[in-house]
């Protein structure tokens, strides 16, 4: 009797909580939404956008999707063996040696050298793809063998070590017996192979993935946490060997996981014991470092600070937005961008909340190089916000790339955590690739808004035409969208594009979208993103069939970058004497996160403005311990629920006795 009633009093609980996850299932209201919002467009601000942040890490499935950049990525690429392409994905993997980076090949082509680089290579023509970078292994350890499970008792025999130098001829058909892999020679293989950076080949080299959870995943190696000191000349000495073999060629590091990783370098113990009173974090020290390391050598050893980072955001109820596609997920998913620029927002997430100091992200990023190593570029090579299967996937790569383009990020690679990434897809084919050629532009105008629960992304090719970028992210309640453009310049309506439920641009409804005296009024719907196209009305006008004519040239492109890969100066010396001016210098403090910190003041005023005014957005204040509607519901539920089944236990006891 007992057994039954606990068990009706659970299954009552069950059932309520389940009727309210389902019907939390369709999309709710999870903010308070406006029904207007406005946008000021400045043209008299503008950005210039690095072609290269529309990228991708490579995976299995590059149909649909049209970037223009394409790097290595996989766990196991630390141990990859470029000699006879086996590697070993680590705990994540079972520590199986294996040739899973290249099963694309049939097996009579495994013993070719290089065959994952090939693999990169060969997917980047195929899909037009102009920019390619290629991992190098820096650990220590790669896979000796493809013969499956490593263990504790056979892991010496199983791992090969790694090399940077090799001080003796270089050969396109390395010696497998010597027991050693070296880093140089496989560089010098690809630019032989491939062509040099300023010629077609790769156009630059990540020193290794995730180094800070090295310890975690690869424990069978018997590599140790990172040491500071040790990372950065391990770092200094590979990247010797890039610019030696290819001068054009970038260097990325360090590539940490994320934002903790970015804080200690995965050795937490080590770093607070020796390093932590010196450092506001592990990046101080790293481009400290680098920097140094280039004086050292004479060139510079370091062009971009890479990191990755995949949102931690969780909603109220705990639930992690980067996996989830409920209402809340989703709509918390988009907010969740805001964590790379605004000062004002704090996400829901264990990192955030800890280590408020370093948000938001990249102002932090960008003031740790103004301070530490000026000229050195910002690389997010792999990051998700999730919500690849849905409109909050598209919105949030929207801004993320609005974002990145704002910020002058000068490359990011987005790298799916789901199989299904159509809307993001979408998103990046908004701005590099429109109905089959088309870009959003190379220049990004200024924005302005009060609006959080929306976007607006302005840009232009140069030739007094604009793209619009306009999204809507209430989940339930249509806005009336006025967008202001501020400039010389009278522009007229042109073709009007949307996202559908299947994630396609297709032309829209443009009967409720108005253009007056520079200003646009529509309608949107909920959920919704729009691509307009504006014509400067004293130029030629445009038809849908010269809409394509907007993309830049292979030639312009390629000029571009060249131009990109030039500024780094790569091949020019870092001299003592140099850093000793600099040094001189009188110091002011500028504001670093939440610190006070000091920078020369031989940065111009603009570079600096540039780098601390994030955003020309006001963001309104917000009730932050409101809670949103369902979520309310859910918890009265769950509550009255908890209560009734006690009570019916009580009572159930009670009658028992």
């Amino acid at each position: 009797m007992w057994d039954m009633r606990l068990i009706a009093g659970i299954a009552a609980v069950s059932v309520i909580f389940g009727t309210v996850s389902e019907s939390y299932a369709a999309e709710t209201a999870v903010f308070t939404e406006p029904d207007h919002g406005t946008y000021t467009v400045d043209t008299s601000k503008t950005t210039e956008i690095s072609e290269l942040i529309f990228g991708i890490n490579d995976n299995p499935d590059l149909e649909g999707v049209r970037p223009s950049a394409l790097k290595q990525s996989d766990t196991a690429i630390t141990t990859y063996n470029w000699e006879i392409n086996a590697s070993n994905a680590g705990l994540s993997g079972g520590y199986a040696n294996d040739v899973s980076l290249v099963k694309a090949y049939s097996s009579a082509s495994w013993r070719d050298p290089g065959l994952f680089t090939e693999l990169l290579m060969s997917r980047a023509a195929k899909y037009a793809i102009p920019h390619k970078y290629v991992t190098l292994q820096m650990m220590g350890y790669v896979a000796g063998d493809a013969m499956g499970v490593v263990t504790e008792e056979d892991t010496a025999s199983r791992w090969r070590e790694v090399a940077f130098t090799k001080h003796d001829a270089y050969s396109t058909r390395p010696d497998n017996g010597d027991g050693k892999v070296f880093m140089d020679e496989y560089i010098s293989f690809i630019a032989d192979r491939y062509g040099s950076a300023s010629s077609g080949g790769a156009d630059g080299y990540f020193l290794d993935n995730e180094p800070d959870k090295w310890t975690e995943n690869f424990a069978l190696t018997g590599v140790k946490p990172i040491d500071p000191d040790v990372f950065a000349e391990r770092s200094a000495e590979l990247a010797w060997d890039v610019k030696t073999i290819d001068s054009k060629a970038l260097v990325f590091g360090p590539s940490f996981s994320g934002l903790s990783g970015c804080i200690n370098g995965g050795n937490d113990p080590l770093w607070d014991r020796k390093y932590s009173n010196d450092y506001s974090w592990f990046i101080d020290h790293y481009l400290v470092s680098m920097k140094q390391k280039s004086i050292d050598y004479g060139i510079r050893l370091l062009d971009v600070l890479d990191v990755h980072y995949f949102t931690e955001a969780l909603t109220p109820m705990g639930t992690d937005v980067l996996t989830h596609s409920d209402s809340a997920s989703n709509a918390y998913r988009m907010q969740a961008v805001r964590t790379l620029w605004d000062g004002e927002y704090t996400e829901n997430s264990v990192n955030a909340l800890i280590n408020r100091q370093f948000t938001p992200l990249i102002p932090t990023f960008n003031s740790s190089i103004l301070i530490n190593y000026p000229g050195t570029r910002l690389s997010f090579s792999e990051y998700d916000f999730g919500g690849g299967d849905n409109m909050s996937g598209a919105i949030a790569e929207i801004d993320a790339l609005g974002t990145f383009a704002k910020e002058g990020v000068y490359m990011a690679c987005l790298s799916p955590m789901t199989e299904d990434h159509r809307f993001q897809n979408t998103a990046i084919n908004l701005y590099n690739d429109i109905n089959g050629g088309s870009r959003f532009g190379d220049i990004l105008y200024s924005t302005a808004t009060d609006d959080t629960m929306g976007s607006c992304w302005a840009g232009t090719n140069g030739r007094n035409d604009m793209t619009l970028i306009v999204t809507n992210q209430n989940l339930v309640t249509e806005k009336q969208i006025t967008v202001d453009i501020k400039g010389g310049n009278v522009y007229s309506l042109d073709n009007v594009y949307t996202v559908d439920d299947n994630a396609d641009i297709v032309a829209a409804e443009a009967d409720s979208f108005v253009m007056e005296n520079n200003k646009l009024t529509f309608a949107a719907r909920p959920y919704s993103v729009y691509l307009i196209k504006l014509s400067d009305t004293e130029e030629n006008e445009t038809s849908p069939e010269d809409f394509p004519e907007d993309t830049q040239t292979t030639s312009e492109t390629t000029a571009a970058i060249t131009s990109l890969h030039d500024t780094t100066a790569s091949e020019e010396p870092v001299t003592e004497s140099e850093t000793e001016a600099v040094s001189q210098t009188e110091t002011s403090p500028v504001t670093y996160g939440t610190m006070e910190t000091e920078v020369t003041e031989g940065t111009s005023v603009t570079q600096t403005t540039e780098l601390t005014d994030i955003t020309d957005v006001t963001i309104p204040e917000k009730e932050p311990n409101e809670a949103p509607f369902p979520l309310k519901a859910a918890g009265i539920g769950l509550s009255a629920a908890a209560f009734i089944g006690a009570l019916y236990v009580l009572i159930g006891d009670r009658r028992l006795k």
